[in-house]
């Protein structure tokens, strides 16, 4: 068929484009910079808490005890100790080839045996470097190169090594995954669009998406802090949505034309259909992002905003880049075909893989219903199981110098010094009498806690004598009390930070009070502590924002009180076995693939949720709105949901199993997040689009029938 040719069209598209290309240039010269104004540290200090007031205190006021990482020093010969003089003084002659180095502490100056292992092995010494964290990190790492000795071999560590260590572990990874998906994912697409030409629409979308996602994101770092793997995010989504945009906006022009309809009613009616579509399932996605924001956690709040930034751009695209390209193009986006683009007939529906499948279903709701719950709970057993952690060292790799370090000092250093509870206690004219008397009942009641193994601060008494202090006593002082503040380190048993003991030891010493005292709970355990608590306050709000939200908007563009609630029920079931398996693999550690946690990232489950719950959304958009749009036509339920899935099924199942390439990729890291975040996400979208949306959908809304289509009648 000779397609009329619209010259008003084509002069639309074509100032549409040249004006998209123009802001597409400013994007990517704007977003050049955008990674030197993101934040690097991936600290999970939650402002306002105390454990983020006990750090600042630290800091400022006892700069002494404020480290910025680790050296282990272990013994060579094994003729030889820590104690030995060989060893000692070359420990000590190293540290003057530490560029930056401030200040330090070791056993050698401070006669503390909790800087030694127990046997007598590996001595720690903590050292205050000057400079930003990746500058600390480059002389630390130029350290243990450069320095060689016959008595030690040294290792790098400390909270702030680990972070530096997994942010460019990130990066490599990221990288490498890119590497192995884009090829993979390139050649899929040109079969699933079925020619050259489509799928090269996809890939420009995601470009401008991703570039255009960066762009907005440099404006908002000049406003609040985002953290770097916010980049990761828009890249992601920015590719994999533009992918299921193009494939939906590409499907429909493709059977308008099919249809034997004009270039522009052919452009028009894809706008209206699923043009529309997209605007109300990429609202969702949207909203499920920004939901994360109520979390105020640097880390999530920069995902949701990178996310949704990404995400607004793909839905602009699709809606303006993508019609304008196939106006363009009109029939010819079917050159250079790999597999010929037909019309689709009756035949051909009924012999329809989803048309079959849905006509079992639609026979029998209920068995289909009774079998899926059996087997969701039945891969969600291992979450009887399941533990929430925050990020730890068994998050890298294990050949990484945080790693090391860290692990040897669980394993090898007495496990009651590890990880303290770290308390600031303040209070005006600490040196009267009655004060120095509350400040002794307290300590004594910290002593008196379960599993409290040590507490360590100044002699309350040097405050009263009058004699003049030793060297030690002063050395105690300027340790532990900065004018009316005073620092106590808490030891407890396990000296595992994330454990339930040293989490009932925070809650326990917050518990006691002190008149006109103010005291702060800080240290690894009370980090951990407040992440929990605060995840665990703002949640409700996060669900009952998402849930309100997706109800109206469902509601309004589907016309519909009941499928809405069914969509946010059903979009949850796919998320449960999801959990269920990454509790098999990583907690317990089945299949050995992958990387052995002692728990899941709370944050990482926080994200894959936000996103994989928006994704699901947007499958379910598609799946709904072809459904609602054959009903309005010929107000059969049974007809439409076949109708529904039959058009809709091959879409969503290609496009999730496109963006299922995108993100399993991140399993290939050394970092045990991006491997959880990969692997989570890939799976939420390939149960939700394989099994959620072909036989759980069809099977409730055939058992409720008509009572789909309720809504308010207009007056």
């Amino acid at each position: 068929m000779k397609f009329k040719k619209d010259r008003k069209l084509k002069s639309i598209a074509t100032i549409i484009l040249l004006v998209s290309f123009s802001i597409f240039i400013f994007n990517i010269i704007y977003s050049n910079n955008v990674v030197n104004r993101l934040s690097s540290d991936q600290t999970n200090y939650i402002s306002g808490t105390q454990s983020d007031a006990v750090n600042h205190i630290t800091s400022t006021k006892f700069p002494n005890n404020n480290f910025s990482a680790q050296l282990l020093f272990s013994v060579k010969n094994h003729n030889q100790n820590i104690y030995s003089s060989n060893f000692r003084n070359s420990v000590i002659n190293s540290l003057r080839h530490l560029s930056g180095l401030v200040n330090y502490a070791s056993y050698y100056t401070t006669n503390n045996n909790q800087l030694n292992s127990i046997n007598a092995r590996q001595t720690i010494v903590n050292v205050n470097l000057s400079g930003s964290p990746s500058t600390q990190y480059k002389n630390l790492l130029n350290f243990k190169n450069q320095i060689s000795s016959p008595y030690y071999t040294v290792n790098i560590g400390g909270l702030m090594v680990i972070q530096q260590e997994a942010t460019i572990q990130v990066k490599n990874d990221l990288k490498l995954a890119e590497m192995l998906s884009l090829p993979i994912l390139a050649l899929v697409l040109a079969i699933v669009f079925r020619s050259v030409l489509a799928a090269i629409i996809p890939i420009l979308l995601g470009v401008f998406s991703i570039f255009g996602g960066l762009s907005i994101l440099r404006v908002l770092a000049s406003y609040t802090n985002i953290d770097q793997y916010s980049i990761d995010v828009i890249t992601l989504l920015g590719l994999g949505l533009s992918v299921d945009y193009s494939l939906l906006i590409i499907s429909r022009f493709r059977e308008e034309i099919n249809n034997n309809n004009s270039i522009s009613s052919a452009v028009k009616t894809t706008i209206l259909t699923a043009g529309k579509t997209i605007v109300f399932s990429g609202s969702i996605v949207i909203v499920c992002l920004l939901s994360l924001s109520f979390f105020p956690i640097t880390l999530i709040r920069s995902i949701a905003f990178g996310g949704a930034s990404a995400v607004l751009i793909a839905i602009l695209g699709a809606l303006l880049i993508v019609p304008s390209i196939l106006a363009l193009l009109g029939p010819n986006i079917n050159k250079f075909s790999i597999r010929k683009y037909t019309k689709t007939n009756q035949q051909e529906i009924d012999h329809n893989l989803f048309y079959k499948i849905c006509s079992i279903v639609i026979k029998k709701p209920y068995q289909i219903m009774f079998l899926s719950f059996v087997l969701i709970i039945f891969l969600a057993g291992p979450l009887k199981s399941i533990r929430f952690i925050a990020q730890d060292y068994h998050t890298l790799a294990s050949n990484s110098q945080g790693r090391i370090v860290a692990a040897a000092i669980n394993n090898n250093f007495p496990k009651k010094y590890n990880n303290p509870i770290i308390i600031d206690y303040s209070v005006n004219n600490l040196t009267s009498p009655s004060q120095i008397k509350n400040f002794e009942n307290y300590l004594n009641r910290l002593n008196k806690l379960a599993n409290v193994s040590y507490v360590q601060t100044f002699n309350p008494l040097l405050l009263t004598t009058k004699k003049v202090p030793t060297i030690n006593d002063r050395k105690s002082l300027s340790l532990f009390l900065n004018n009316n503040t005073a620092q106590i380190i808490v030891g407890y048993n396990t000296g595992n930070p994330i454990s339930s003991m040293a989490q009932n030891l925070v809650a326990n010493i917050r518990s006691i009070s002190v008149k006109n005292a103010s005291i702060m709970v800080g240290g690894l355990p009370a980090i951990q502590y407040d992440l929990m608590a605060t995840i665990m306050h703002y949640l409700p709000y996060v669900v009952i924002a998402v849930v309100l939200t997706i109800f109206i908007l469902l509601g309004y563009f589907l016309k519909s009180l009941i499928i809405p609630l069914q969509a946010i029920l059903i979009n949850s079931l796919a998320l449960i076995p999801t959990l269920g398996i990454l509790v098999f693999i990583f907690q317990q550690g089945h299949l050995n693939v992958l990387s052995k946690t002692n728990g899941l990232d709370i944050t990482t489950i926080i994200i894959i949720f936000g996103i994989s719950f928006g994704l699901s959304m947007d499958y379910a958009v598609f799946l709904y709105s072809r459904i609602s749009e054959s009903f309005k036509l010929n107000h059969n339920n049974e007809l439409s949901i076949r109708e529904g899935l039959t058009i809709t099924g091959p879409v969503i199942t290609e496009a999730a199993t496109l963006f299922f390439i995108v993100v399993i990729a991140f399993t290939t890291s050394k970092i045990a997040i991006l491997q959880q975040i990969g692997l989570g996400m890939g799976l939420a979208v390939i149960i939700d689009a394989f099994f959620i949306r072909i036989f759980i959908v069809p099977a409730t809304m055939k058992i409720f029938g008509r009572l789909n289509w309720i809504f308010p009648k207009k007056h």
